[in-house]
């Protein structure tokens, strides 16, 4: 099959799965070419910001870029003429392209198929829902969201996340990557709040990432206001902390009056937990139904229940490493089927099935 694989969705968050499954695809055989909607976006936002003098915050040379950028995605179709054209995200390509892609799809003897992997579910599913009736296949990372995606588009599916094991893998000790605990991620206001309730006294405790804003005297001396490098950084810190540290979101974006979904509603497991489970790392965590269907508590990884039973488990395990080593070590064998070309694979049976219906 021959794949565009496309990253239109935000870079900080998803760029990495539009990376794993490009190289997934490529690894079961299928041509794959790759088009990374930001540096289009990036490069005619410059260059408008210059040739109209205009800074690049304006919103309307932003929709300007926004939409030469798509050009280009519709130039490389034509240049390419993929059978599937599989969208990361998705949420930042303007209404218009999917117009586009109807009419030149419409003309063409041998059309393409489109799917889109929605990662932000189910925190903007209203956002997603305008993109989900327009493709041929929507895939949701939530399953809480599938019913929701069904009554849009019959041809909608769950795809779990997963690991990529070239890069979360156990890595080399390194003094400068140990940590009592490490965290990265962006700093929703609900996991402030709980790191917020923890006594981190006497605790190497570092935390990295995001829109963690002013963290107050309990956190500040802890954060480090700079982003990690996904593929070299994070796995060795995983590997090398006595404690990684995952919290589920609930909140649909950072700040401080930001809307949230029902935390019973989110029901699926993140990447950051197969990701520091295949690093060998300790996984401790608050809980999500699927997390206790694919892993058992207390032999691949544990999980606590507000911030009392975060502090007290966090003390626990740092002080009982025989038990911490023993889990992240099982962890590494229960995470081990839950690969991006695993996952590529289930995708590509499923188009494969049903091609003709699609």
């Amino acid at each position: 099959m021959n794949i565009l694989t496309v990253a239109p969705g935000p870079k900080f968050s998803t760029y990495d799965t539009f990376l794993y499954y490009t190289r997934a695809f490529k690894n079961l055989g299928h041509k794959v070419s790759a088009f990374n909607y930001h540096d289009h976006y990036a490069y005619h936002a410059t260059a408008l910001s210059h040739i109209e003098d205009e800074s690049p915050e304006d919103l309307g040379l932003q929709a300007r870029a926004i939409t030469l950028a798509a050009e280009d995605l519709i130039s490389r179709i034509a240049r390419k003429m993929p059978d599937l054209i599989f969208v990361v995200s998705g949420i930042a390509l303007p209404s218009g392209v999917w117009d586009w892609l109807d009419v030149f799809n419409s003309n063409l003897s041998k059309q393409f198929k489109t799917m889109v992997l929605f990662t932000e579910s189910p925190y903007i599913d209203e956002t997603q829902a305008p993109i989900i009736g327009r493709v041929d296949i929507a895939a949701t990372t939530d399953m809480s969201s599938l019913g929701n995606f069904l009554d849009i588009n019959e041809h909608s599916i769950y795809v779990r996340h997963a690991y990529e094991p070239e890069v979360h893998r156990p890595m080399p000790m390194s003094a400068k990557y140990m940590a009592d605990v490490f965290m990265v991620g962006t700093g929703f206001p609900e996991r402030i709040n709980l790191l917020a309730g923890v006594d981190w006294s006497g605790i190497d405790f570092r935390l990295f990432g995001g829109n963690w804003g002013d963290l107050g005297d309990e956190l500040d001396e802890y954060y480090t206001p700079e982003f990690l490098d996904n593929e070299e950084e994070v796995p060795m810190y995983y590997s090398n902390s006595k404690i990684s540290l995952n919290i589920f979101r609930t909140a649909k974006w950072p700040g401080k009056n930001v809307l949230h979904v029902d935390p019973e509603l989110a029901y699926s497991v993140s990447p950051r937990c197969y990701e520091i489970m295949g690093c060998g790392g300790f996984l401790l965590t608050d809980s999500r139904p699927e997390l206790l269907e694919l892993f058992e508590d207390g032999r691949d990884l544990v999980t606590f229940d507000g911030e009392v039973d975060l502090d007290d488990k966090i003390r626990y395990y740092l002080n009982h490493p025989r038990q911490r080593e023993k889990i992240a070590s099982s962890g590494i064998m229960a995470v081990s089927e839950h690969t991006y070309i695993n996952r590529a694979a289930e995708i590509s049976k499923y188009i494969d099935d049903n091609w003709r219906v699609l």
